[in-house]
């Protein structure tokens, strides 16, 4: 779940528990409206509000002759709904292979939620004891990068990406024979993103912003603007990376320069902590079968036979 999604939830919730807050007469489970059997509760009105739904369902929250339009909105769904049932929809192979699907997709989205959260709290406890910043190493950072924070720079990258050197250097070629830098990514370029109409636009750079590639944001501070560099040798294989332009920003103090520099500190360090434990553990990789994965735009194709 996102911060935005968590948010919407507490708003939702809120409105709830002031809808039968401010009544003791009023519980989750009070009746608001019933159509024969049908029967819409303040929890149900409540339920596409923490779901984030449509601004215009919490605009009509907040009138009476709005929610009475609501209620009514809702009776008809469970109309419908018990309608549905009686004419075994439920049962269609359709609706419970979907079902299937959704339920298979939720279990992973609550593991993968479970396991971000676990994460995020242990990076926590490693920030406030093994990988804590000192106020000196902040201080430090500030005065060997003084001259950034006094015209910090936003730079707009692109690059192209091959897998093979080879590769690299044929498209390296073609640039150096006047192609277009945008052209030559959309037609070689490994990166997914390339195929999208991105031409090898990968986005704002700026000091700190990619510490698993030092040598690419170096590369790119040294770039004048609309210039390429040769071959990098990276983590993602063979890369050419371009400086489309720069933003010089207003001065930074050390005071105002902080939460950036704890931040990047705390990633470097992080980093160093996660490589030491891949050297303490014995790692195997299946080389074989993640050369033969193919990408397409967006997606990914089976393993070749």
């Amino acid at each position: 779940m996102s911060m935005k999604e968590a948010m919407i939830g507490l708003i939702g919730m809120s409105m709830v528990v002031g809808m039968y807050g401010c009544s003791k007469e009023l519980s989750s489970s009070t009746v608001l409206g019933r159509a024969g059997a049908a029967r819409v509760t303040v929890e149900d009105l409540g339920e596409p509000l923490m779901a984030g739904t449509d601004p215009l369902y919490t605009s009509a929250m907040g009138t009476p002759q709005g929610r009475r339009k609501l209620v009514e909105a809702l009776l008809g769904d469970k109309i419908m709904l018990e309608e549905a049932k009686k004419a075994k929809v439920m049962q269609q192979a359709e609706v419970q292979d979907a079902i299937k699907a959704y339920r298979e997709q939720a279990k992973k989205a609550e593991t993968q939620f479970i396991n971000t959260l676990v994460m995020q709290k242990y990076r926590e406890e490693l920030g406030r004891h093994e990988l804590g910043i000192e106020a000196f190493e902040m201080r430090k950072y500030y005065d060997d990068h003084k001259g950034y924070f006094d015209a910090p720079v936003r730079m707009l990258a692109s690059q192209i990406l091959c897998a093979k050197e080879g590769d690299a250097e044929k498209a390296l070629g073609r640039l150096e024979q006047g192609e277009d830098f945008e052209k030559v990514a959309e037609e070689v370029s490994r990166d997914p993103n390339a195929q999208r109409g991105m031409k090898g636009i990968i986005g704002e750079v700026g000091l700190g912003d990619l510490p698993a590639f030092p040598e690419i944001e170096k590369e790119l501070f040294g770039l004048p603007i609309r210039g390429y560099s040769g071959i990098l040798r990276t983590k993602l294989g063979y890369q050419i990376v371009k400086k489309n332009g720069a933003v010089t920003l207003p001065a930074e103090s050390y005071e105002e320069a902080r939460p950036m520099i704890q931040r990047i500190l705390e990633e470097e360090k992080l980093q160093q902590w996660i490589d030491k434990k891949k050297q303490d553990t014995k790692i195997w990789m299946n080389d074989k079968a993640l050369s033969s994965i193919e990408i397409t735009v967006g997606d990914a194709k089976p393993p070749k036979k």
